[in-house]
């Protein structure tokens, strides 16, 4: 076995996704078909708000359009939260890099580290304090 396929075998991982290079094509086809919904939807919703609201503009008024078009961003907006949460709830979670024995040894061996480091400067300390005092009892 040569260098090359020990390479190789570290560089891929085994259990890739096959559909994962494909999700943004799937997002971008799933927001068009968002899209699409919202727009046949935003004629009905129109008529059935101006039914509902008697303030809202009346047909023949400029801005009767405009309410549709809002009511249709509206739904669309609606179904991508939708959406975005149910892909959030059922995708599957990336896989941990570390475990938590991994965390917990590196976590001990800092604490280890710093208590040695206490330690060493106490010792430091200590040493300086009996050569000063015995500077001054020389004196």
């Amino acid at each position: 076995m040569g260098f090359e396929d020990e390479y190789a075998r570290k560089g891929r991982k085994k259990n890739r996704d096959p559909i994962r290079p494909f999700l943004p094509v799937l997002g971008l086809l799933l927001a068009v078909a968002l899209a699409a919904i919202s727009w046949v939807i935003h004629e009905p919703l129109r008529d059935f708000l101006v039914e509902q609201f008697p303030d809202l503009p009346q047909p023949g008024t400029e801005s009767f359009e405009a309410v549709g078009y809002i009511a249709g961003g509206v739904v669309f907006v609606i179904l991508l939260m939708i959406v975005s949460m149910l892909y959030t709830i059922f995708a599957p979670s990336p896989e941990k890099l570390t475990s938590e024995g991994q965390l917990k040894r590196e976590r001990d061996e800092i604490d280890a580290e710093r208590r040695a480091k206490k330690k060493r400067q106490q010792q430091i300390r200590r040493n300086m304090a009996k050569e000063r005092a015995k500077r001054e009892k020389d004196k």
